[in-house]
């Protein structure tokens, strides 16, 4: 690919101007060619305080009309609008990168994994972009830890209200109503919809697709916690005979964020970075996370970002990220599978 990727922003949010603006004006072949929210105070307050020269737009179809050169575009939208905005971008043939989608309805997996592409469409969270989740993966593989028998997973911030203060002072929006609105977050649900996405993606990235066979979800509109029980499709050695997957609105650094027992022994890594695999009587490794991976669940999408445009710039004419929408797929039906579980 020749000349500047012209990249455009979907949804001028906090992960737009924390996480994706901040990498992309270090990439020394991307160019920020518009930024679109329906609400354009954002859009512009975006681009001042960056220093952009993006066009700002509040209609998709306005912005490809006025910069057809448009090749990529990054969706970072409210959950719930982020799959009809995807269908309609992929349509157009540009690169697209999802930011933690949630696609509930049957038609997306027609849309988004049936047949080749000759775009680079990639579904976050990108698991694959951190070499501490690859170590994790190679020790199962290898079967060091002998038959997996449980795994535990989990995954938590600080409650969304805090999250939405510092968009609110990022933007300087000095309205004392809150950002944060139930009515709109997470589709009307909570944590599970949030939290939960990277504890599944990190599920399947490391064992694949597995059934639900329980949930027990905080009550509440929106609610605080929720804890998943999956069980294997079919048993394997390196696939574990049942996971716990869980999610909160909680957060203390240190805790353990990923466990793995088997017959042989078993494996911890912790929200600070620390892993540790014991197998057999005395063997133990320990090793920590680069620095730049210490925040690892929730990923910072950047990661990832750099990925896809590196994909992008190099071999823009097939999809090498096609699994990401096979487990986004995946990691939808599993949380509507428990809030229908808990209807019942």
């Amino acid at each position: 690919m020749s000349g500047m990727l012209k990249i455009a922003i979907i949804g001028c949010g906090g992960i737009s101007a924390f996480a994706h603006v901040p990498e992309l004006i270090n990439e020394s072949d991307v160019e920020i060619t518009a930024l679109c929210d329906g609400k354009r105070s954002r859009a512009m307050k975006l681009k001042e305080k960056y220093k952009l020269e993006a066009k700002i737009y509040q209609k998709v179809d306005m912005m490809f009309d006025e910069n057809p050169d448009i090749s990529a575009v990054i969706i970072a939208t409210y959950p719930m609008s982020t799959a009809a905005i995807a269908k309609e971008i992929i349509k157009r043939g540009v690169h697209v990168l999802i930011q933690k989608p949630l696609m509930y309805h049957d038609g997306m997996k027609k849309e988004l994994v049936q047949g080749k592409t000759k775009q680079q469409i990639m579904a976050l969270p990108y698991v694959e972009s951190l070499d501490i989740f690859r170590r994790i993966k190679e020790s199962i593989a290898e079967e060091k830890l002998g038959q997996i028998q449980f795994v535990r997973i989990r995954t938590s911030i600080v409650g969304p209200e805090d999250y939405y203060d510092d968009v609110k002072k990022f933007y300087e929006e000095t309205t004392r109503k809150s950002v944060y609105s139930k009515d709109v977050y997470a589709d009307n649900r909570g944590c599970l919809s949030d939290m939960g996405v990277y504890s599944l993606s990190l599920y399947h990235y490391l064992f694949g697709e597995a059934k639900l066979e329980s949930c027990a979800l905080s009550g509440g509109k929106l609610e605080d916690s929720a804890v998943l029980i999956l069980r294997p499709n079919k048993r394997q050695n390196n696939v574990p005979l049942i996971a716990s997957i869980e999610s909160g609105w909680n957060q203390a650094n240190g805790i353990e964020l990923v466990s793995v027992m088997g017959s042989k022994g078993f494996l911890c890594l912790t929200t600070d970075g620390k892993l540790s695999i014991t197998a057999g009587s005395n063997s133990e490794i320990q090793e920590e996370a680069g620095r730049n991976s210490i925040k690892l669940l929730p990923i910072s999408p950047y990661h990832a970002q750099a990925k896809w445009i590196q994909a992008i710039l190099e071999n823009p004419d097939s999809n090498q990220f096609e699994h990401t929408l096979e487990r986004c797929v995946w990691v939808s039906k599993i949380i509507q599978d428990a809030y229908e579980n808990r209807k019942k």
